[in-house]
This record gives C-alpha cells, structure tokens and sequence, in this order.
C-alpha cells in the first residue's frame, strides 16, 4: 500500500502562522516595527483557531492518516514564530547586540521551547480546559504590544526574562472560550488594526 502523505489542509493555519513569523523576519531587517508587529499579531489569530479549523476539515474530507502530525506541527511552528522571531526582530528594529541582551535572548526561547516541550507531555494530564504557565501566543502578543513603542535595549532584556519566567511558571491559566475567546481575540485583532495604521 502507497504511503500517504503527512501534508494535510487541515493544517493550513498552522502554515499560514509560519508564513507570517518567517514574514516579520524580513520586515524587521527593513526596520518596519509595524510590519513585524501585525505578523506577529496575525500569526497568533490563526494559531488560535488553527485546532478548530482542523477539527473542521476532518469533518468535512475524513479523517486524514496523520492526525498527530497538526499537534506537533503546532509546537514547532509555535517554537519558530512565538519563540525565536520576536528575538530576531526586536535584535534587528533595536539595534540590540550587547551580551546581557543575547543571554536573555537565550533564556527567552530556551523557555519557549521548554514550554512548549513540557505542554505536550502534559496537557493531558491538565486537561484542555488550562495552561500551565502563560502561553507563547500570548508572550508574543507582548512583544507585538512592544512593538508600538521604541524600547531601549534594557527595556528588551526585562521583556526576555520576565517572558521566560512566565511561561515556565507552575501557575494554571484558563483556556478562553465564548466571550474569554472573544475578548482575548480583541487583542490580536487592535494590535493588527494599530500597527497597520503606521505602516
């Protein structure tokens, strides 16, 4: 029998939030904070319904063949977007080269990934009604937030750490849903309306 293979559309959001945190690279690079900002922004709305939209598909073409594959496309791509490009483009918007400024950066998406790491061995046994410890999507909304200002590289460092130690803390935190979805999905949606309006 042919081997199927593990690329499903179901998957397409969790791309599509890929695309937009490989995106923000370049429009760092160009020194666009607003470009960066509503990528950023726009790559967590989709990572927010990226689990329902594949719920959805399966629904309406079958199940696929890999359905383990969408979960941990989601950590790697969570680990890329909301992990290491917040740290490549606030490097490159801010000029921030010094070594207290790369340890943090380290500590940051060391966490992420931990994190991440830690969420899929034992979301389980929380249950999907929680997170442990505040999620990346989250983290990288305040970077996005961050963004709209022109933070000095010390402004930086305190953001890397104080991010890292959140992430990681053994502190439960509901899963929004109904008017908690609503509401949290406000902020992504003014983060994309207020750094569109400066590009």
């Amino acid at each position: 029998m042919k081997p199927s293979s593990p690329i499903h559309v179901s998957n397409a959001l969790t791309y599509g939030s890929l695309m937009c945190g490989i995106a923000a690279v370049p429009a760092a690079l160009q020194a666009n904070p607003a470009g960066c900002g509503a990528l950023l922004a726009l790559a967590v709305v989709l990572d927010t319904f990226d689990g329902r939209f594949a719920r959805l598909v399966r629904r309406w073409l079958g199940q696929d063949r890999h359905p383990r594959v969408g979960a941990e496309l989601d950590s790697l791509v969570d680990a890329i977007t909301f992990g290491i490009v917040p740290i490549a483009c606030a490097t490159a918007l801010f000029d921030a080269a010094g070594l207290i400024w790369w340890g943090a950066a380290f500590v940051y998406v060391a966490s992420a990934v931990t994190r991440l790491g830690n969420y899929n061995v034992s979301a389980a046994s929380v249950g999907a009604r929680h997170f442990v410890g505040v999620p990346t999507p989250v983290a990288a909304l305040l970077w996005s937030s961050l963004f709209l200002f022109k933070p000095d590289e010390a402004a930086l460092i305190v953001m890397a750490l104080a991010l890292a130690g959140a992430m990681n803390a053994p502190v439960r935190i509901a899963r929004p849903a109904s008017a908690g979805l609503a509401l949290f999905i406000a902020w992504p949606v003014a983060l994309l309306v207020a750094h569109c309006s400066r590009l």
